[in-house]
């Protein structure tokens, strides 16, 4: 089963704002998902990077936990692509915030939402426009919440 943009507007509303579920101590608790996500990673040295199709583990407001075969680097730049409502797809870019080894070979990555990929940018990437991938690689990610305990906003 694939996520579609729908599915996922749902589980982010279902998700509770105070970061107490199930004794999570997140600002941002997590939905757990068993669906399949398009993954591209950015990077210049293909001409049109390659997607893939992997297991999305769980979704927050701020990213979406993802399992992969290989590594990747922390602070790489990706494509997340949902199926969208109308036929066309959802993108959001993303960043890898961590990278976690599993047993079994797998790696469990979270992925820090950056934004929305507009049409014309889906588009010029699709077709290997160096130019968009630059810009995207380059755009800046916003900055973590400050916190003084773990999921408490931190105090003014």
């Amino acid at each position: 089963m694939n996520l579609t943009a729908a599915e996922f507007a749902t589980l982010l509303k279902s998700l509770r704002s105070d970061g107490r579920r199930g004794g999570e101590r997140r600002a941002n608790p997590r939905a757990p998902v068993r669906a399949k996500v398009g993954l591209r990673p950015l990077g210049l040295l293909d001409a049109v990077p390659a997607k893939q199709s992997v297991l999305a583990r769980d979704v927050s407001r701020t990213g979406v936990g993802v399992l992969v075969r290989d590594p990747i680097k922390l602070r790489t730049r990706i494509v997340v692509t949902l199926d969208g409502n109308d036929g066309a797809p959802l993108e959001l870019l993303t960043e890898v915030a961590r990278a976690q080894p599993l047993q079994g070979g797998q790696v469990l990555v979270g992925l820090r939402l950056i934004g929305r990929l507009t049409e014309m940018q889906s588009r010029r990437l699709e077709m290997g426009d160096a130019t968009v991938m630059l810009d995207l690689i380059e755009q800046k990610a916003p900055e973590p919440a400050k916190t003084d305990k773990p999921g408490q906003p931190k105090a003014a």
